[in-house]
Protein backbone atom coordinates (compact mmCIF):
# COMPACT_ATOMS: atom_id res chain seq x y z
CA UNK A 1 0.00 0.00 0.00
CA UNK A 2 1.75 3.21 -1.44
CA UNK A 3 0.28 6.70 0.00
CA UNK A 4 1.09 10.15 -0.90
CA UNK A 5 3.53 11.50 1.55
CA UNK A 6 2.78 14.91 1.37
CA UNK A 7 -0.42 14.17 3.31
CA UNK A 8 2.52 13.59 6.00
CA UNK A 9 5.43 15.80 8.00
CA UNK A 10 9.07 14.45 8.97
CA UNK A 11 9.32 15.96 12.35
CA UNK A 12 13.39 16.69 13.19
CA UNK A 13 14.49 16.45 16.87
CA UNK A 14 17.08 19.32 16.29
CA UNK A 15 16.42 22.73 16.67
CA UNK A 16 19.26 23.79 14.30
CA UNK A 17 18.77 21.25 11.62
CA UNK A 18 17.87 23.63 8.94
CA UNK A 19 21.34 24.86 9.69
CA UNK A 20 22.92 21.51 9.64
CA UNK A 21 24.41 19.98 6.89
CA UNK A 22 24.04 16.64 8.69
CA UNK A 23 20.30 17.82 7.97
CA UNK A 24 19.63 20.34 5.06
CA UNK A 25 21.99 18.35 2.16
CA UNK A 26 18.91 15.84 2.15
CA UNK A 27 15.74 17.19 3.88
CA UNK A 28 14.54 19.13 0.93
CA UNK A 29 15.18 15.78 -1.41
CA UNK A 30 11.54 14.33 0.66
CA UNK A 31 8.40 14.72 -0.97
CA UNK A 32 6.88 15.56 2.73
CA UNK A 33 6.91 18.47 4.31
CA UNK A 34 9.71 18.71 7.46
CA UNK A 35 8.96 20.76 10.52
CA UNK A 36 11.55 21.18 13.68
CA UNK A 37 10.21 19.78 16.91
CA UNK A 38 10.78 23.67 18.74
CA UNK A 39 9.33 22.74 21.90
CA UNK A 40 10.77 20.72 24.83
CA UNK A 41 11.62 17.36 23.82
CA UNK A 42 9.30 16.18 26.98
CA UNK A 43 6.31 18.11 26.50
CA UNK A 44 6.24 17.84 22.59
CA UNK A 45 3.26 15.39 21.32
CA UNK A 46 3.09 13.39 17.86
CA UNK A 47 0.35 15.29 15.73
CA UNK A 48 -2.01 13.22 13.76
CA UNK A 49 0.01 14.78 10.84
CA UNK A 50 3.33 12.97 11.60
CA UNK A 51 5.11 10.23 9.93
CA UNK A 52 8.83 9.52 11.25
CA UNK A 53 10.63 11.83 13.92
CA UNK A 54 14.19 11.89 12.90
CA UNK A 55 17.10 12.94 15.04
CA UNK A 56 20.82 12.85 15.85
CA UNK A 57 20.71 13.67 19.34
CA UNK A 58 20.65 10.11 21.34
CA UNK A 59 22.66 11.66 24.63
CA UNK A 60 20.32 13.96 26.76
CA UNK A 61 17.42 12.42 28.55
CA UNK A 62 15.28 15.46 26.85
CA UNK A 63 15.52 13.67 23.82
CA UNK A 64 16.02 10.34 24.45
CA UNK A 65 13.29 10.01 26.66
CA UNK A 66 10.98 11.47 23.70
CA UNK A 67 12.19 9.09 21.66
CA UNK A 68 11.08 6.29 24.13
CA UNK A 69 7.83 7.89 24.49
CA UNK A 70 6.76 7.91 21.12
CA UNK A 71 8.20 4.09 20.51
CA UNK A 72 6.19 2.74 23.19
CA UNK A 73 3.24 5.03 22.78
CA UNK A 74 2.56 5.71 18.85
CA UNK A 75 3.57 3.82 15.74
CA UNK A 76 5.11 6.32 14.31
CA UNK A 77 8.89 5.65 12.93
CA UNK A 78 11.89 6.80 14.94
CA UNK A 79 14.88 6.95 13.10
CA UNK A 80 18.25 8.38 14.57
CA UNK A 81 21.05 9.71 12.69
CA UNK A 82 24.61 8.70 13.37
CA UNK A 83 26.59 12.05 12.52
CA UNK A 84 30.34 10.73 11.95
CA UNK A 85 32.65 8.02 12.52
CA UNK A 86 32.37 6.39 16.06
CA UNK A 87 35.36 6.45 18.18
CA UNK A 88 36.50 4.74 21.57
CA UNK A 89 37.07 7.43 24.00
CA UNK A 90 34.19 9.30 23.25
CA UNK A 91 32.08 5.45 23.67
CA UNK A 92 33.59 4.86 26.59
CA UNK A 93 36.01 7.26 28.07
CA UNK A 94 33.74 10.46 27.84
CA UNK A 95 31.93 11.97 31.37
CA UNK A 96 29.81 14.45 29.59
CA UNK A 97 27.25 11.96 28.17
CA UNK A 98 25.62 9.08 30.44
CA UNK A 99 27.15 5.63 30.76
CA UNK A 100 25.28 3.44 27.40
CA UNK A 101 24.16 7.02 25.53
CA UNK A 102 26.19 5.80 22.66
CA UNK A 103 23.43 3.35 21.46
CA UNK A 104 23.80 0.73 24.07
CA UNK A 105 20.95 -0.12 22.66
CA UNK A 106 19.11 1.87 20.36
CA UNK A 107 16.31 3.60 21.55
CA UNK A 108 14.80 3.74 18.74
CA UNK A 109 13.21 1.98 15.51
CA UNK A 110 16.11 2.20 12.81
CA UNK A 111 19.13 4.50 13.00
CA UNK A 112 21.76 5.23 9.92
CA UNK A 113 24.91 4.69 9.71
CA UNK A 114 27.66 5.85 7.62
CA UNK A 115 29.32 2.47 6.97
CA UNK A 116 29.93 -0.98 7.30
CA UNK A 117 32.21 -1.00 10.22
CA UNK A 118 29.87 0.96 12.06
CA UNK A 119 27.04 -1.07 11.44
CA UNK A 120 28.49 -4.14 12.65
CA UNK A 121 29.41 -2.41 15.83
CA UNK A 122 26.48 -0.84 16.47
CA UNK A 123 24.78 -4.14 15.62
CA UNK A 124 26.88 -6.06 17.89
CA UNK A 125 25.54 -3.60 20.83
CA UNK A 126 22.30 -5.46 20.95
CA UNK A 127 20.47 -3.46 17.74
CA UNK A 128 20.09 -6.82 15.47
CA UNK A 129 17.70 -5.30 12.63
CA UNK A 130 18.12 -1.45 13.79
CA UNK A 131 20.76 -0.89 11.42
CA UNK A 132 20.69 0.52 8.49
CA UNK A 133 24.03 1.01 6.20
CA UNK A 134 23.21 5.34 4.60
CA UNK A 135 26.92 6.93 4.26
CA UNK A 136 27.03 10.39 5.11
CA UNK A 137 24.82 12.75 2.47
CA UNK A 138 26.93 15.75 3.07
CA UNK A 139 30.11 14.13 1.69
CA UNK A 140 28.18 13.66 -1.40
CA UNK A 141 29.79 16.32 -3.19
CA UNK A 142 33.33 15.37 -2.49
CA UNK A 143 32.64 11.99 -4.60
CA UNK A 144 34.21 12.30 -8.24
CA UNK A 145 36.07 15.73 -7.24
CA UNK A 146 39.78 16.17 -8.45
CA UNK A 147 42.55 17.61 -6.30
CA UNK A 148 44.12 20.34 -7.39
CA UNK A 149 47.64 19.99 -9.24
CA UNK A 150 50.60 20.74 -6.33
CA UNK A 151 53.47 22.32 -6.82
CA UNK A 152 56.33 19.60 -7.83
CA UNK A 153 58.58 21.16 -5.32
CA UNK A 154 56.45 21.60 -2.11
CA UNK A 155 55.02 18.96 0.06
CA UNK A 156 51.62 20.29 1.49
CA UNK A 157 50.66 18.42 4.72
CA UNK A 158 47.21 19.45 6.26
CA UNK A 159 46.89 18.91 9.83
CA UNK A 160 43.02 18.30 11.10
CA UNK A 161 41.37 17.48 14.16
CA UNK A 162 38.01 16.74 15.18
CA UNK A 163 35.22 18.81 16.19
CA UNK A 164 35.51 18.30 19.67
CA UNK A 165 38.94 16.70 19.84
CA UNK A 166 39.05 15.77 24.01
CA UNK A 167 36.40 14.59 26.21
CA UNK A 168 38.67 15.28 29.61
CA UNK A 169 41.81 17.40 30.94
CA UNK A 170 44.27 14.72 30.36
CA UNK A 171 42.90 13.34 27.17
CA UNK A 172 43.60 17.38 25.65
CA UNK A 173 46.92 17.65 27.31
CA UNK A 174 47.74 14.32 25.17
CA UNK A 175 46.41 15.63 22.12
CA UNK A 176 48.33 18.66 22.94
CA UNK A 177 51.56 16.68 23.46
CA UNK A 178 51.08 15.33 19.88
CA UNK A 179 50.47 18.26 18.42
CA UNK A 180 53.46 20.28 19.76
CA UNK A 181 55.48 17.00 19.23
CA UNK A 182 54.06 17.11 15.16
CA UNK A 183 55.00 21.10 15.17
CA UNK A 184 58.81 20.11 16.29
CA UNK A 185 59.04 17.45 13.46
CA UNK A 186 57.81 19.91 11.10
CA UNK A 187 60.09 22.73 11.91
CA UNK A 188 63.15 20.01 12.83
CA UNK A 189 62.77 18.75 8.83
CA UNK A 190 61.53 21.43 6.50
CA UNK A 191 62.42 19.23 3.34
CA UNK A 192 60.42 16.20 2.87
CA UNK A 193 61.29 13.58 0.42
CA UNK A 194 63.30 16.42 -1.44
CA UNK A 195 60.44 19.01 -1.53
CA UNK A 196 59.51 22.13 0.77
CA UNK A 197 56.99 21.12 3.50
CA UNK A 198 54.47 23.46 3.94
CA UNK A 199 52.18 22.38 6.39
CA UNK A 200 48.27 23.89 7.11
CA UNK A 201 47.18 23.13 10.35
CA UNK A 202 43.27 23.69 10.80
CA UNK A 203 42.59 22.72 14.12
CA UNK A 204 39.44 22.96 16.78
CA UNK A 205 38.69 24.33 20.40
CA UNK A 206 41.37 26.98 20.70
CA UNK A 207 44.25 24.33 19.91
CA UNK A 208 45.84 26.42 17.08
CA UNK A 209 46.54 29.20 19.84
CA UNK A 210 47.54 26.89 22.78
CA UNK A 211 50.22 24.93 20.56
CA UNK A 212 51.14 28.25 18.74
CA UNK A 213 50.76 27.51 14.63
CA UNK A 214 48.66 29.83 12.55
CA UNK A 215 44.83 30.06 12.50
CA UNK A 216 42.72 28.03 9.79
CA UNK A 217 42.02 30.31 6.22
CA UNK A 218 38.33 31.64 7.59
CA UNK A 219 37.81 31.74 3.73
CA UNK A 220 38.82 28.37 2.73
CA UNK A 221 36.51 25.13 3.44
CA UNK A 222 37.92 22.14 4.15
CA UNK A 223 36.71 20.30 0.98
CA UNK A 224 38.99 23.08 -0.53
CA UNK A 225 42.16 22.31 1.52
CA UNK A 226 41.34 18.49 1.19
CA UNK A 227 41.79 18.80 -2.70
CA UNK A 228 44.79 21.77 -2.39
CA UNK A 229 46.74 19.24 -0.54
CA UNK A 230 49.34 16.64 -0.64
CA UNK A 231 48.67 14.22 2.23
CA UNK A 232 47.01 14.72 5.67
CA UNK A 233 46.94 13.78 9.37
CA UNK A 234 44.41 14.10 11.83
CA UNK A 235 43.21 13.19 15.11
CA UNK A 236 40.33 10.54 15.09
CA UNK A 237 38.05 12.44 13.07
CA UNK A 238 35.67 11.96 11.02
CA UNK A 239 37.64 14.11 8.98
CA UNK A 240 39.77 10.94 8.44
CA UNK A 241 37.30 9.76 5.87
CA UNK A 242 36.95 13.34 4.43
CA UNK A 243 40.54 12.86 3.38
CA UNK A 244 40.22 9.31 2.48
CA UNK A 245 37.47 10.41 0.67
CA UNK A 246 39.82 13.09 -1.41
CA UNK A 247 42.26 10.20 -2.10
CA UNK A 248 45.00 11.69 0.38
CA UNK A 249 47.51 9.16 2.38
CA UNK A 250 46.55 9.60 5.42
CA UNK A 251 47.93 9.31 9.11
CA UNK A 252 46.00 8.51 12.27
CA UNK A 253 47.22 10.77 15.10
CA UNK A 254 46.50 9.25 18.35
CA UNK A 255 49.01 9.35 21.65
CA UNK A 256 46.45 7.97 23.63
CA UNK A 257 46.71 4.86 21.57
CA UNK A 258 43.28 4.01 21.82
CA UNK A 259 41.55 1.11 20.17
CA UNK A 260 41.18 2.15 16.74
CA UNK A 261 37.34 1.72 15.73
CA UNK A 262 38.73 3.35 12.36
CA UNK A 263 42.04 1.53 11.03
CA UNK A 264 44.49 3.32 9.21
CA UNK A 265 46.85 2.26 6.94
CA UNK A 266 49.46 5.03 8.75
CA UNK A 267 49.08 5.53 12.57
CA UNK A 268 51.23 7.84 14.99
CA UNK A 269 51.02 6.76 18.51
CA UNK A 270 54.32 8.02 19.27
CA UNK A 271 56.69 10.91 18.57
CA UNK A 272 59.04 8.29 17.51
CA UNK A 273 56.66 7.17 14.48
CA UNK A 274 57.11 10.79 13.04
CA UNK A 275 60.01 10.25 10.87
CA UNK A 276 58.70 6.67 9.12
CA UNK A 277 55.04 8.38 8.52
CA UNK A 278 55.28 11.37 7.00
CA UNK A 279 58.47 10.05 4.71
CA UNK A 280 55.78 7.51 3.52
CA UNK A 281 52.96 9.97 2.93
CA UNK A 282 55.57 11.94 0.99
CA UNK A 283 55.92 8.69 -1.40
CA UNK A 284 53.43 6.44 -0.31
CA UNK A 285 53.39 2.29 -1.08
CA UNK A 286 51.01 1.44 -3.02
CA UNK A 287 50.04 -2.02 -1.07
CA UNK A 288 49.28 0.95 2.22
CA UNK A 289 47.10 2.48 -0.07
CA UNK A 290 45.51 -0.50 -1.22
CA UNK A 291 44.78 -0.95 2.50
CA UNK A 292 43.67 2.67 2.50
CA UNK A 293 40.82 2.17 0.40
CA UNK A 294 39.68 -0.45 1.64
CA UNK A 295 39.11 1.08 4.80
CA UNK A 296 37.18 3.85 2.92
CA UNK A 297 34.98 1.43 1.54
CA UNK A 298 34.09 -0.50 4.65
CA UNK A 299 33.99 2.61 7.06
CA UNK A 300 31.83 4.88 4.31
CA UNK A 301 28.86 4.06 2.61
CA UNK A 302 30.13 6.14 -0.81
CA UNK A 303 29.35 3.16 -3.54
CA UNK A 304 26.24 5.21 -4.60
CA UNK A 305 24.66 8.89 -3.25
CA UNK A 306 24.23 8.83 0.24
CA UNK A 307 21.53 11.59 -0.31
CA UNK A 308 19.58 8.87 -2.04
CA UNK A 309 19.76 5.98 0.14
CA UNK A 310 18.55 8.68 3.22
CA UNK A 311 15.90 9.47 1.16
CA UNK A 312 14.96 6.11 0.55
CA UNK A 313 14.78 4.79 3.90
CA UNK A 314 13.00 7.98 5.72
CA UNK A 315 10.59 7.32 2.66
CA UNK A 316 10.08 3.32 3.02
CA UNK A 317 9.62 4.13 7.35
CA UNK A 318 7.16 6.35 6.55
CA UNK A 319 4.86 4.25 4.55
CA UNK A 320 5.62 1.51 6.10
CA UNK A 321 4.45 3.44 9.90
CA UNK A 322 1.31 4.16 7.50
CA UNK A 323 0.47 0.83 6.77
CA UNK A 324 0.75 -0.53 10.23
CA UNK A 325 -1.41 2.38 11.53
CA UNK A 326 -3.92 1.82 8.79
CA UNK A 327 -3.91 -2.03 9.25
CA UNK A 328 -4.08 -1.45 13.31
CA UNK A 329 -0.84 -3.69 13.53
CA UNK A 330 2.10 -3.36 15.77
CA UNK A 331 5.03 -0.88 14.20
CA UNK A 332 7.46 -3.54 12.65
CA UNK A 333 10.20 -2.80 10.39
CA UNK A 334 12.26 -5.69 8.00
CA UNK A 335 15.78 -6.19 9.48
CA UNK A 336 17.32 -4.64 6.35
CA UNK A 337 15.04 -1.55 4.31
CA UNK A 338 17.54 -0.96 2.34
CA UNK A 339 19.77 -2.68 -0.32
CA UNK A 340 22.96 -4.01 1.53
CA UNK A 341 26.08 -1.91 0.50
CA UNK A 342 29.03 -4.00 -0.48
CA UNK A 343 32.56 -2.69 -0.80
CA UNK A 344 33.60 -2.24 -4.09
CA UNK A 345 35.98 -4.73 -5.63
CA UNK A 346 38.91 -2.64 -6.12
CA UNK A 347 41.60 -3.59 -9.46
CA UNK A 348 44.98 -4.76 -8.45
CA UNK A 349 47.87 -3.11 -10.20
CA UNK A 350 50.44 -5.53 -9.57
CA UNK A 351 53.58 -3.84 -10.81
CA UNK A 352 52.90 -0.97 -8.38
CA UNK A 353 52.30 -3.22 -5.98
CA UNK A 354 55.20 -5.59 -6.60
CA UNK A 355 57.27 -2.69 -7.79
CA UNK A 356 60.65 -4.92 -7.26
CA UNK A 357 59.42 -7.92 -9.12
CA UNK A 358 60.23 -7.80 -12.97
CA UNK A 359 58.11 -10.41 -13.79
CA UNK A 360 54.48 -8.20 -13.68
CA UNK A 361 56.23 -4.94 -15.63
CA UNK A 362 55.94 -7.31 -18.58
CA UNK A 363 53.29 -6.22 -20.60
CA UNK A 364 53.93 -7.77 -23.30
CA UNK A 365 50.96 -10.75 -23.88
CA UNK A 366 53.07 -13.04 -26.29
CA UNK A 367 56.14 -13.55 -24.35
CA UNK A 368 54.22 -14.11 -21.21
CA UNK A 369 52.26 -16.98 -22.44
CA UNK A 370 55.51 -18.71 -24.17
CA UNK A 371 57.04 -18.06 -21.05
CA UNK A 372 54.17 -19.75 -19.11
CA UNK A 373 53.94 -22.54 -21.70
CA UNK A 374 57.66 -23.35 -20.93
CA UNK A 375 57.04 -23.50 -17.07
CA UNK A 376 54.05 -25.34 -17.60
CA UNK A 377 55.91 -28.19 -19.24
CA UNK A 378 58.99 -27.83 -17.29
CA UNK A 379 56.73 -28.47 -13.82
CA UNK A 380 55.60 -31.39 -15.81
CA UNK A 381 58.62 -33.03 -15.41
CA UNK A 382 59.19 -31.78 -11.95
CA UNK A 383 57.35 -34.88 -10.10
CA UNK A 384 59.49 -37.54 -11.24
CA UNK A 385 62.81 -35.79 -11.24
CA UNK A 386 61.85 -35.36 -7.49
CA UNK A 387 61.22 -38.61 -6.84
CA UNK A 388 64.30 -39.62 -8.25
CA UNK A 389 66.19 -37.03 -6.10
CA UNK A 390 63.96 -38.76 -3.34
CA UNK A 391 65.04 -42.10 -3.99
CA UNK A 392 68.93 -41.29 -4.60
CA UNK A 393 68.78 -39.38 -0.56
CA UNK A 394 67.96 -42.26 -0.16
CA UNK A 395 70.24 -44.82 -0.82
CA UNK A 396 72.78 -42.05 0.32
CA UNK A 397 71.11 -41.97 3.92
CA UNK A 398 71.51 -45.89 3.70
CA UNK A 399 75.20 -45.77 2.38
CA UNK A 400 75.92 -43.57 4.96
CA UNK A 401 74.32 -45.53 8.45
CA UNK A 402 76.43 -48.47 6.61
CA UNK A 403 79.72 -46.17 6.81
CA UNK A 404 78.88 -45.31 10.24
CA UNK A 405 78.39 -49.08 11.54
CA UNK A 406 82.05 -49.79 9.97
CA UNK A 407 83.14 -47.17 11.98
CA UNK A 408 82.01 -47.56 15.07
CA UNK A 409 83.47 -51.49 14.63
CA UNK A 410 87.11 -50.60 13.54
CA UNK A 411 87.17 -48.50 16.85
CA UNK A 412 85.32 -51.23 18.91
CA UNK A 413 88.39 -53.21 17.60
CA UNK A 414 90.84 -50.60 17.88
CA UNK A 415 89.89 -50.45 21.43
CA UNK A 416 90.69 -54.15 22.04
CA UNK A 417 93.87 -53.55 20.80
CA UNK A 418 95.21 -51.04 23.11
CA UNK A 419 94.10 -52.78 26.09
CA UNK A 420 95.83 -56.28 24.95
CA UNK A 421 98.81 -54.11 24.25
CA UNK A 422 98.49 -52.38 27.91
CA UNK A 423 97.88 -48.66 26.37
CA UNK A 424 96.39 -46.76 29.14
CA UNK A 425 93.76 -44.48 29.54
CA UNK A 426 96.45 -41.85 30.34
CA UNK A 427 97.69 -42.16 27.06
CA UNK A 428 94.38 -42.06 25.56
CA UNK A 429 92.49 -38.76 23.74
CA UNK A 430 89.22 -40.66 23.57
CA UNK A 431 87.86 -43.80 25.10
CA UNK A 432 86.45 -45.69 22.42
CA UNK A 433 82.98 -47.95 22.47
CA UNK A 434 82.83 -51.08 23.00
CA UNK A 435 81.59 -52.82 19.49
CA UNK A 436 77.52 -53.45 19.66
CA UNK A 437 77.56 -56.23 17.16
Amino acid sequence: MSIDLKDLKAYLLCRYAHQSRLYNCWIDELECETQLITDNPTDWRVPDDAGIVITHEHFRWEEVSTIRRICDQSRIPTLVLADGILEYRNTWQNPTIPDAAIYQPLLADKIACIGNNSARMIESWGNAGKVEVVGLPRLDSLQGMKRNQSEPDKFKLLVGTATTPAFTAQQRATVVQSLNALKSWSQANPNVAGRQLQVNWRLTDGLNEEIGVSEPDSESSLHDELLSADAAITTPSTVFLESLLAQLPTAMLDFSNSPPFVPAAWSITAAEHLDTVIGELASPPEPKMLFQNFVLADNLQCQSPATNRMVQLVTQMMQIGYQCRHQHLPLAFPSLILESAENSQQTLELSKLHSNNAVFKINDLQRLQAELSQAVARLGTMPRELADKNNQISQLQIALDESRRRLADVRARLFKLRKILGIGKENQTEELPEKTE
